[in-house]
């Protein structure tokens, strides 16, 4: 692997404390470790900033109650609240998913149960970059009483959106301002008023909208009945833009029990989407559905593949935003579900560019594939996934051009340490920037320090030419490989003293200030 340019930088942090001032590590043997307490450490989000950093939030439970925490990481990796930041402190014995996202001022939102008032609800919070809770305790949703499965969204107009699955099976939106009052709620059932639970929520504009959100979500109810896929957009004052009622999505087969699929705008006020039915075999589906309601493959979605013969599960997909090709990749099975692999697709329009039968990224073998995601990079996508069976697993990455060809000359580990780990999440620098999608930050759940029962959480950073750590090339500071108006946006965003010294990754010359000196450095090597 390259070697840091920030030597220094690593000297002063290993004379600190290890834990405050550690820093993308460029050994896959040796991760960025999130967290060391007691207990469990569990269901990690990792969401990027504009600034080369990202925010890692999660459940801790070293005191009981699977408390609510926020890390910050800046662009080199170095963790700025020791010991993560106290969101909420429950008493929660098991956990549910929670809602995470970066809002478009850079701060962190969060939305989660909550017991702190003696009663369950779902709250909302709005965490700055300097790690002040902006709305107090949070705000309580009104109407969120027994709610569960909540999300976020942070809108353009500078608000957010909270959804959440209410008591009665449906779906309550609520609208925030940045100053948490809220300003319109909205209740959604499914088409012909079913039931449903919600699966994810974006934002998502065309050009000239603001404040516009996408809602999936999954029908719900007796073991037999149908898991089908639905999805609503509403508009900036919480209208439904895709009818009076959702959309249906899939609705020829079911999904998994228990699945809920995110999706992924498509920067143009749409929505791709990506899953996996369990009706007549398991196969794969993608669907693109437009601004305006209409869809770019079929009623009920493609299947990611036409061949037969082989089944297919957990799919995850991502849109190429200056193309519109569809990257989508998952876990290949045999029928008897012995043997695993890694496949995927290219979609050009309604075609599929890498062959009907898929491109082969891992042949089917006996070593288990889970956890597939996928980032867009400039002119392809890479494929994460964890590899190996239980106890027994690392975390691989492969990057393909629009071609399918290898982007790296082979496949990169990005933690080769062998054991469980579970809940992985990524996220891409720079995605829907001018710059596009630069590194690549990975976070998961991981056994090494205790056992299979008890996790701690890692994280890595994967840079666009497949190494990782710190970018050797001075004022790369988004690791993308050139020098360019987003580095030069994060230099003047550190602008000033740079406390402790050698923390700032803008710090070019380690004087322990960004000024007029950093500058030039940058601008010395720009291209």
């Amino acid at each position: 692997m390259r070697r840091s340019t920030f030597a220094l930088t690593l000297s002063l942090a290993a004379s600190m404390n290890a834990t405050i001032f550690a820093q993308w590590s460029s050994d896959a043997a040796a991760n960025l470790q999130i967290t060391s307490a007691g207990n469990d450490q569990v269901q990690p989000k990792i969401r990027s900033t504009s600034d080369g950093g990202c925010y890692i939030s999660y459940y801790d439970n070293q005191s009981g109650g699977y408390d609510v925490r926020l890390q910050r990481l800046d662009a080199a990796g170095t963790m700025q609240w020791p010991g993560g930041l106290l969101i909420a402190d429950r008493s929660f014995s098991s956990t549910q998913d929670y809602g995470a996202c970066t809002d478009t001022e850079g701060y962190s939102l969060l939305a989660f149960r909550d017991d702190r008032s003696g009663t369950q609800n779902v709250t909302a919070q709005r965490v700055s970059p300097a790690g002040v809770l902006e709305w107090g305790t949070g705000v309580t949703i009104p109407g969120s009483d027994g709610g569960s499965v909540p999300r976020i969204s942070g809108t353009s107009d500078g608000g957010s959106v909270v959804a959440f699955t209410t008591s009665a099976t449906k779906v309550s939106l609520v609208k925030l301002d940045s100053a948490g009052n809220v300003l319109w709620t909205q209740l959604v059932s499914g088409p012909g008023g079913v039931n449903v639970i919600g699966a994810d929520l974006e934002a998502s504009d065309a050009m000239g909208e603001t404040g516009g959100v996408i809602l999936s979500m999954v029908r719900f109810g007796s073991f037999s009945t149908p898991r089908n896929l639905y999805a609503q957009k509403f508009d900036i004052d919480g209208n439904p833009l895709w009818g009076a009622s959702p959309m249906t999505v899939y609705g020829t087969g079911s999904l998994q029990i228990g699945n809920y699929p995110p999706f992924v705008s498509d920067g143009e006020g749409g929505a791709v989407l990506s899953w996996y039915s369990t009706s007549g075999g398991l196969q794969c589906f993608v669907q693109r559905i437009y601004s305006d309601g209409s869809l770019q493959f079929p009623a009920n979605g493609a299947p990611v593949v036409s061949t037969t013969g082989q089944y297919r599960v957990g799919p995850a997909a991502c849109i190429d935003q200056s193309t519109g090709d569809i990257y989508c990749f998952w876990t290949e099975l045999n029928t008897a579900q012995s043997n695993f692999g890694v496949s995927g697709q290219r979609f050009v329009g309604t075609t599929r560019a890498w062959g009907e039968s898929g491109l082969t990224l891992v042949p089917l073998s006996s070593s288990e594939v889970q956890q597939v995601r996928v980032q867009p990079r400039n002119g392809g996508a890479t494929a994460l996934w964890a590899q190996g069976n239980f106890g027994g697993q690392t975390c691989v990455a492969s990057a393909r051009d629009a071609s399918g060809a290898d982007a790296w000359g082979g496949m990169v580990t990005f933690s080769s340490v062998v054991t469980t780990k579970s809940r992985l999440d990524t996220t891409v620098l720079g995605e829907g920037t001018m710059s596009g999608p630069g590194m690549i930050y990975a976070v998961w759940q991981d056994a090494r320090n205790s056992s299979a029962t008890q996790d701690d959480l890692y994280a890595q950073n994967i840079q666009t030419d497949g190494s990782l750590g710190i970018a050797d090339i001075p004022g790369d500071l988004n690791g993308d490989g050139e020098v360019n108006g987003a580095d030069l946006a994060i230099l003047l965003g550190a602008w000033g003293k740079c406390p402790p010294k050698g923390a700032c990754i803008a710090d070019l010359n380690h004087d322990g200030v960004v000024n007029g000196a950093d500058l030039s450095i940058l601008l010395g090597n720009w291209g």
